[in-house]
């Protein structure tokens, strides 16, 4: 099958300028607002792979690679085949989107929420997916997943 990818959206999160603002109402966690308005950008996300990516390495992976501010896409494909196998929410959620019986091939796609995840580390690498691509072909029993969408990290 050819792979057809739909790009997710580009919310087009640009850097404000306006960090003064943001520290003085920062309007986040409990954490982000106390930390908000005492450290830099940089060390607001600093603090934030500290405290809440230590124990989810693809998802510090992604932040990490965000950072470095190359802007090629990033080969998932061994992240979505873990995150298949892993993940029993994102099964729950495919799974609801697949006929249960068909003859031949079936191909839809869907929003996945990040309230899809039962994995953390998961949901911290991709977030919401704006389009989640899939083909179920009946004859093989396979499913294939892709999806192409757009990096945005902002606690904020």
């Amino acid at each position: 099958m050819a792979t057809t990818f739909h790009p997710g959206i580009n919310h087009g999160h640009t850097p404000s300028g306006r960090w003064a603002d943001v520290q003085a109402n920062p309007n986040s966690s409990f954490e982000l607002n106390l930390l908000c308005p005492r450290l830099s950008p940089r060390g607001l996300v600093d603090a934030a792979i500290i405290a809440k990516f230590a124990a989810k390495p693809i998802a510090l992976a992604h932040l990490r690679y965000y950072l470095a501010g190359s802007g090629k896409d990033f080969d998932e494909n061994v992240n979505i085949d873990l995150w298949l196998r892993r993940d029993k929410g994102i099964q729950s959620t495919l799974a609801s989107h697949i006929p249960a019986t068909g003859v031949g091939k079936f191909a839809d796609s869907f929003k996945l929420e990040q309230s899809d995840y039962d994995d953390q580390d998961f949901r911290f690498a991709f977030g919401a997916i704006d389009i989640l691509d899939f083909e179920v072909d009946y004859s093989a029993g396979t499913v294939h997943v892709w999806f192409q969408d757009f990096y945005e990290w902002h606690p904020v």
